[in-house]
């Protein structure tokens, strides 16, 4: 028996004009791209930049909305126990936002055509969510539309009981929809629309992403194309703000801290001594002070790590109130020598510099960022958690550095990266590393915030980051 093969396969199409599998997700016909003309504010500037559209197909809306939003945000989940018999444990999440800035503006919009706006909640197109584990307060709200649809001159018609259940039922005759060309929007090509802010003077934070930390402080700029308040597209842009610490009004930035510690090992002792010239220091900086370490042991010590520790403090408010502690540590350096042999004494200037550090800030009951400098004390060589001392000094960072007093900042090489900023520094000798360099914005984000955004964590390699090895490709941004 033969049996068609035409007949019993069915038709397919062809290879191309398939359509793509589950996994593979369709390509979106509009693009979007935020250009600012800065890419670092201060708080008092005013953000300026252009929006462009790159679209494929016809984009129906009645309005362009640019928003502009900063808050610190606080969440992190723990493992409690639970109260329910039989279940051992359950996961809680624990959250706190703090809204700095919402402004919004529409740099679009279809002129009225007589009928009344529908009301939108403030993320539109969302009709609600979940706000069991979150606090916000909003300090600042604008916003304007940068394209609004023109009206039309149509009337809106009335709608009664009667028409809803007749349209209800289903042999009902239902009206056709308005062809592609009444409805208001932009046609196929590109488009661009201009826009700006103003940043309050007071009342914002510099921006803040930190490896393990549980908080974050992220400022944006969204675009959203709504339609009947439904969004039908949207686009958001990171950027950073860097609020100008001076540490000449600290009076703790001129202390001259020292801390000394003495471990018993065996039948010896070892002593070792950190002291500072100063506390308060600025990116790209060196640290200005000495390490003394006093053998008198058997062994040789091969070991004496220096770095900064950044320790985050986060605390939410809901479902209750609860505290994480996060630690992060920048790269350091190690002894200069090969080993410190038993029973002597060895004393050196400290060669380390300040990476690209976010300054220290403190926002009540919500989120606060501190440093110390850590030097650990050990036998084995290149391991630090085998450590037996750990001395530690409090540090401040800013952004601008002390200029009186005794501890004016000595002139150096630049090995560093270069400066905050492009000039001002003249008289003080010395670059500290920029956040033009440190920090950059990105536009690939769609729904959520971007959580590998860190504009201001550098990582540097061990052994180049101190001056002896002037190396300065070690330094690379970490995406």
């Amino acid at each position: 028996m033969v049996y068609n093969r035409n007949y019993l396969l069915p038709r397919q199409a062809p290879f191309s004009a398939m359509k793509p599998g589950l996994g593979v997700p369709l390509q979106s016909p509009f693009e979007a791209f935020i250009e600012l003309d800065e890419r670092i504010y201060n708080p008092g500037d005013v953000v300026t930049g252009k929006l462009h559209l790159e679209l494929k197909k016809k984009l129906t809306c009645d309005v362009i909305k640019i928003q502009l939003f900063g808050s610190v945000r606080v969440f992190f989940i723990k493992s409690v126990s639970s109260k329910t018999p039989g279940v051992l444990a359950r996961n809680q999440a624990y959250e706190q936002e703090i809204v700095l800035i919402d402004k919004d503006i529409n740099v679009w919009e279809a002129p009225a055509n007589g009928e009344p706006k529908p009301e939108s909640s403030k993320t539109p197109g969302v009709l609600a969510r979940n706000q069991a584990y979150e606090q916000e307060i909003v300090l600042i709200d604008k916003d304007i539309n940068v394209w609004e649809a023109p009206a039309n001159g149509e009337p809106k018609p009335e709608v009664t009981l009667e028409d809803i259940a007749r349209m209800a039922r289903s042999t009902s005759i239902r009206a056709h929809l308005p062809s592609p060309g009444r409805m208001p929007g932009f046609e196929p090509g590109g488009h661009d629309f201009t826009f700006s802010f103003v940043l309050p003077e007071s009342g914002l934070q510099t921006s803040f992403d930190s490896k393990n930390s549980a908080g974050c402080i992220r400022y944006y700029i969204l675009m959203q194309a709504l339609n009947r308040g439904y969004t039908v597209f949207r686009k958001k842009h990171l950027f950073p703000i860097v609020t100008p610490v001076f540490l000449d009004a600290d009076l703790r930035a001129v202390e001259t801290p020292k801390t000394t510690s003495t471990q018993m090992i065996g039948k010896g002792s070892i002593t070792a001594t950190l002291e500072l010239n100063k506390r308060g220091y600025v990116p790209g900086e060196p640290i200005s002070g000495k390490i003394t370490i006093q053998n008198n042991s058997r062994e040789s010590i091969k070991n004496a790590f220096l770095r900064i520790v950044q320790t985050s403090t986060c605390c939410s408010k809901r479902p209750e109130m609860d505290i994480k502690v996060s630690t992060f540590e920048s790269a350091g350096t190690g002894l200069p020598i090969n080993k410190i042999v038993a029973n002597s004494s060895y004393s050196y200037i400290i060669d380390y510099y300040v990476s690209a550090l976010v300054p220290n800030f403190n926002i009540d009951a919500c989120l606060s960022v501190s440093y110390k400098l850590v030097l650990s004390v050990g036998f084995a060589r290149n391991n630090v958690k085998s450590s037996f001392m750990d001395l530690s000094i409090p540090i401040i960072i800013g952004t601008h550095p002390v200029t009186h007093g005794e501890n004016v900042v000595p002139k150096y090489e630049n090995l560093a990266p270069p400066a905050y900023y492009s000039n001002g520094y003249e008289n003080i000798g010395f670059a500290p590393p920029s956040y033009e360099v440190s920090v950059s914005g990105r536009s690939e984000v769609n729904d959520e915030d971007d959580c590998d955004y860190s504009p201001l964590v550098y990582h540097y390699t061990f052994t180049n980051n101190s001056s002896s090895n002037n190396n300065t490709d070690a330094r690379s941004k970490v995406e």
